[in-house]
């Protein structure tokens, strides 16, 4: 448990860190500038659960790793991952992670 302490914060800031950095969009990079966006909103959701970390289950943390490992690359460069395929997935993974805050007393 003393691992998932430490490990939500790690993971929260570097999302932060990839999320804030100034992309360079390619011609008609619209899906970059959406992807850059849910990348944030993921991230602040991940921000949002960090209160919560103790009340996770097994399964859901299990679940926010598994997610992490999707979105981390995406989001850590998304211009690499400009596709409606991988804004769907972040988009997805950012409404999961509000459903398990919500369950367990986010808002």
């Amino acid at each position: 448990m003393k691992r998932i302490k430490f490990l939500f914060p790690a993971l929260v800031l570097a999302f932060l860190g990839a999320c804030s950095t100034t992309q360079t969009l390619p011609p008609g990079g619209q899906t970059t500038e959406s992807l850059v966006t849910a990348c944030t909103s993921y991230a602040s959701a991940l921000h949002a659960l960090t209160p919560f970390k103790s009340k996770l289950s097994a399964t859901e943390i299990n679940y926010v790793n598994q997610s992490n490992a999707l979105a981390a690359p995406v989001c850590a460069n998304p211009a690499n991952y400009s596709t409606s395929g991988a804004l769907q997935a972040i988009i997805t993974e950012t409404a999961d992670l509000n459903s398990i805050l919500k369950v367990n007393g986010g808002k």
